[in-house]
């Protein structure tokens, strides 16, 4: 597949160009997750690759999700727009999986997503993160036995181009980039609204993770 990274890069640069409103930043970060989801789908249709994975398959939601700040605030602001009957129960079980998830490692990781319904559905699924998004199986027995995706090696190299550009271009703008764990990052902006400003402004409004990874 031919990708042209210019065309993405000019576009998420004209989404987050007009000053420091944390809702313009925050908005914007859909474009990466589209992009994620383009590419997939392109590549998927123009290749004889079989991919394994399936409504209602979620062996990798077990594993600990690393998401950027605007990927955290996104998700925040649609369980905010949750009518109060479905928020309540959603907020009470974040609480409840953040302290299973403070200072785990991915490798000591190992409990089913906070928004992950009984059933076996994502409950945030239209605005999923990039790492739900990327991990692509083409053999769902490895999924089970080893937790690992085989994953399809062209999708694999197009998002790291995408995230690395993503990256950089926030960061242009002043905001710290370093990822959080989902369930404690969206809890933190539930539960403070003047996060998105202050990131907005250059604040790392999340402590890094126990890996200390630093973009």
């Amino acid at each position: 597949m031919t990708y042209n990274i210019k065309k993405y890069s000019s576009k998420l640069k004209k989404k987050i160009r007009i000053g420091k409103d944390p809702r313009i930043l925050v908005a914007a970060i859909s474009e990466f997750e589209l992009e994620t989801d383009s590419i997939t789908k392109n590549i998927l249709s123009t290749t004889k690759t079989r991919v394994e994975c399936r409504r209602g398959c979620h062996h990798c939601c077990n594993l600990r999700v690393e998401v950027l700040p605007p990927e955290a605030f996104l998700i925040a602001n649609h369980v905010k727009s949750l009518p109060i009957k479905q928020r309540e129960p959603l907020v009470s079980k974040l609480r409840e999986h953040a302290i299973y998830a403070k200072d785990k490692t991915f490798h000591a990781y190992n409990k089913a997503c906070a928004f992950l319904s009984e059933s076996g559905e994502c409950q945030i699924y239209s605005v999923r993160p990039h790492k739900c998004r990327s991990n692509i199986s083409t053999n769902v027995k490895a999924c089970i036995s080893t937790r690992n995706a085989e994953e399809v090696q062209e999708i694999k190299y197009l998002h790291n181009v995408i995230t690395n550009e993503t990256v950089n271009k926030y960061k242009s703008k002043g905001c710290v980039m370093h990822p959080t764990e989902l369930t404690q990052g969206v809890l933190a902006a539930l539960d403070n609204e003047d996060l998105p400003e202050k990131w907005a402004n250059g604040a790392q409004v999340y402590e890094l993770l126990p890996e200390r990874i630093m973009l």
